[in-house]
């Protein structure tokens, strides 16, 4: 895969700033919300079940959001056609991106076995050699059309090897590269057959991987952007893709914030007097308020942070004069 060069609008940059920023103001206070009130547990459901909906569409699957629901909230009935074992199907897709994306790397295997998932008990028999295409045969259930280029088997690795190796050198944002990733393979009949569930599986997933929210609905994103797929290769111009992928995102991202927001409300009015100070510090605070102390190396472990951010929070605490030091060396701990 050539890396194109591209025009970054200003609106683009405004948005994959507002992007991140919301992305960054989530993860921070997830930490912080009370994940066993009521609320939160109904909440959480629905942007599942929703999910799982706006997904099922985005691969031309039409299903109703109570059906939607019972398959994400992990009803595992017995499905009684192919619409519902394809719904369990992309369940499990999404459960699997949500608990391997630490672990895998973006490549042919990962796109095998997420096609193999999508397609559970869709084929009587799942066999790469009868999936991946081989001769232009191309078998159009759960695809979009007008597809522009045909992969086949033989060239597989080589356009995958591309394909890697414009992830890991281009020099652009990383949400710039996956998107465009996802473009070229949602555009290409990489397999007989699931070629839009695996391609939309795998930018979830590689989103997933630099850290995005898991409840960010892509799939909403792209349902919105149908025109502008066909308007993209009318003009041939990734940017017209890119700014309006990004101004999708975006909207979803500070819809995400808001629906948190009166969750997020609690932990700040229980933190009134910490106004100063970012969540992991005001989670440190709490920590040592209950053990009577804590270490950089504990600190990192209970808000998930490198040593470098632990030493740099606790720094300012210190600073600020929240804390106090006892030891030196690896014997530091920091108390009230």
């Amino acid at each position: 895969m050539n890396t194109p060069a591209l025009a970054y609008t200003d609106m683009f940059v405004k948005n994959l700033l507002s992007i991140t920023e919301s992305n960054v103001s989530l993860q921070d206070a997830f930490q912080e919300i009370d994940k066993n009130n009521p609320k939160f547990i109904e909440l959480e459901e629905t942007l599942k079940s929703e999910i799982l909906f706006q997904y099922m569409h985005c691969i031309n699957i039409s299903i109703a959001f109570k059906d939607s629901r019972k398959f994400a909230l992990g009803m595992n009935k017995p499905p009684e056609n192919s619409k519902e074992r394809m719904m369990l199907n992309i369940r499990n897709v999404l459960d699997y991106i949500n608990a391997s994306f630490t672990n895998e790397r973006f490549g042919l295997p990962l796109l095998v076995h997420l096609n193999k998932l999508a397609l559970d008990d869709i084929k009587d028999v799942w066999e790469i050699s009868k999936m991946i295409v081989s001769e232009g045969e191309i078998d159009s259930s759960f695809d979009f059309e007008n597809k522009d280029k045909v992969v086949m088997q033989n060239d597989m690795p080589s356009y995958i090897r591309s394909l890697e190796d414009y992830l890991a050198t281009a020099q652009q944002p990383d949400m710039v590269k996956i998107a465009m990733i996802f473009y070229e393979v949602s555009h290409s009949h990489l397999f007989a057959c699931g070629n839009d569930a695996t391609a939309l599986a795998m930018m979830l997933f590689m989103y997933r991987k630099i850290g995005l929210h898991p409840y960010i609905n892509f799939s909403k994103c792209l349902n919105n952007l149908q025109h502008v797929r066909q308007k993209t290769m009318d003009a041939e111009s990734m940017e017209v893709w890119l700014e309006m992928f990004f101004f999708e995102l975006a909207k979803e991202t500070k819809e995400l914030r808001s629906r948190f927001s009166p969750f997020l409300e609690e932990v700040r009015v229980e933190h009134t007097s910490y106004v100063d100070l970012n969540l992991r510090q005001i989670k440190g605070l709490a920590y040592i308020k209950e053990k009577g102390k804590i270490s950089r190396e504990i600190y990192g472990r209970l808000n998930n942070v490198s040593q470098i951010t632990s030493y740099r929070d606790l720094t300012g605490l210190l600073q600020k004069g929240y804390v106090r030091v006892e030891g030196i060396g690896k014997g530091t701990k920091y108390v009230l």
